[in-house]
């Protein structure tokens, strides 16, 4: 009977295998039927939409609902200076206001002057918005009024590509691509002029004495319905004090637009001299008609032809010779000129005559250029020239004078 009992008691034991899988059993029931106080609260669980597979509640859910910001107006879009009756007024691509005088629109480019920024120069597209305080003569081209370009007077304002000129009943609106240039409508004569000035030297002492010299003037009348042009170029030299080179050169002209691209060049005239190309005087006149092939803000490119006359006087013939010849002169030039960049021109002007055989037959004038900005009006002009005669004129001993001549000068120009 002991034994019985102590049998008993032996398999009642906690650390036995029958309490222990007993103790499982009731674990299991447990996690199966949670207690109903640790359950979560159903009202609170994640949406399905911002909740991840696995039930855990994404990043998106946690964040705040969007909120659409006003825009903030920009309060400089709509402003617009107020009446000015002593100032002009321009705003440019920029967003800038500018405050002083319309000089010019001309070959695409605006020419404004501020009391405090001097002149400066805009590409015509540059400028957006236009408002003078005085009357400007714009011409301006309307083929369904007439095949040549009119002129319209008075006040301009010019807003998003449409100009007003003049006020009330008689006012002209204008598109902005009709326009061809703008010129002051006062009667100040200085307002239509302008023109450059540039310098060269070079000078040196030694084993050898040497000086150059080279000089360039130009000054240009231009109206909305035509312009006046004139240079004098001239270079002197001399070696070991001998003088190498001294010659002379005058150009002018006056034009008269007919239309957007033609124009009549009314009259034409060069003087020449250099005594060592045995040309003592060398006059050329005539009339003719030109015609622009391209005319950009940055290019300008245009031929034109001409029919004169030309008288050549030698500074010594051979014998028997005359000294002075009239010849009939048929010219033909061009002139190419292009804005590289901000800061780099390039310039060519080619003029060629056809003339008798006393007076060369073939006469050529070419002048390139190539001009950097230094500062302000100021520039660096590397210039070529070349002159060639087909048949130059003997001298009295019967030497003939070389057909080319060619000329380099380094100059400081200014522009005014």
């Amino acid at each position: 009977m002991l034994a019985l009992v102590l049998a008993c008691a032996a398999a009642w034991t906690p650390g036995s295998d029958v309490y222990a899988q007993a103790t499982e059993d009731e674990l299991v029931e447990a996690d199966e039927v949670p207690d109903e106080a640790s359950a979560p609260d159903a009202s609170i669980a994640p949406r399905d939409e911002d909740s991840a597979e696995d039930g855990t509640v994404t990043d998106e859910a946690m964040l705040p609902e969007e909120t659409e910001v006003a825009e903030t107006p920009d309060p400089w879009r709509d402003f617009y200076p107020p009446p000015d009756p002593s100032f002009d007024w321009i705003k440019i691509v920029s967003g800038e206001w500018l405050k002083g005088e319309i000089k010019s629109l001309y070959n695409f480019k605006f020419e404004f002057e501020s009391d405090e920024l001097d002149t400066l120069t805009f590409d015509w597209d540059d400028v957006l918005t236009i408002r003078s305080a005085g009357p400007q003569a714009v011409r301006y081209v309307d083929l369904e009024q007439s095949d040549a370009p009119l002129i319209a007077f008075g006040n301009l304002v010019m807003i998003e590509g449409v100009a007003v000129v003049g006020t009330g009943p008689g006012a002209t609106s204008i598109r902005r691509n009709q326009i061809i240039s703008i010129a002051k409508g006062t009667q100040k004569e200085r307002d239509f002029w302008s023109g450059e000035i540039t310098i060269g030297a070079n000078v040196r002492s030694g084993n050898s004495d040497l000086a150059d010299a080279a000089i360039f003037l130009m000054a240009q009348r231009r109206k909305a319905e035509n312009r006046f042009y004139a240079d004098y170029r001239a270079n002197f030299s001399e070696a070991e004090g001998v003088e190498t080179s001294n010659n002379h050169r005058i150009n002018t002209y006056f034009d008269s637009f007919k239309t957007r691209r033609w124009y009549w060049r009314i009259i034409f005239a060069e003087y020449f001299r250099d005594r060592f190309q045995n040309v003592n005087n060398q006059v050329t006149f005539g009339t003719g008609v030109g015609y622009d092939i391209i005319r950009t803000a940055k290019t300008e490119w245009d031929v034109s032809f001409g029919i004169g006359a030309l008288y050549k006087e030698a500074v010594s013939v051979e014998a028997g010779e005359d000294a002075g010849n009239t010849s009939p002169a048929i010219t033909f030039g061009t002139l190419y000129d292009v804005e590289i960049n901000k800061w780099l021109d390039y310039y060519l002007k080619y003029t060629a005559r056809i003339v008798d055989e006393e007076n060369g037959q073939y006469i050529h004038n070419l002048v390139t250029t190539l001009s950097s900005d230094i500062t302000g009006a100021l520039d660096l002009d590397l210039t070529i020239v070349w002159d060639r005669t087909e048949k130059p004129q003997p001298v009295e001993s019967g030497a003939v004078p070389q057909q080319d001549d060619f000329r380099f000068t380094v100059g400081i120009s200014y522009e005014f």
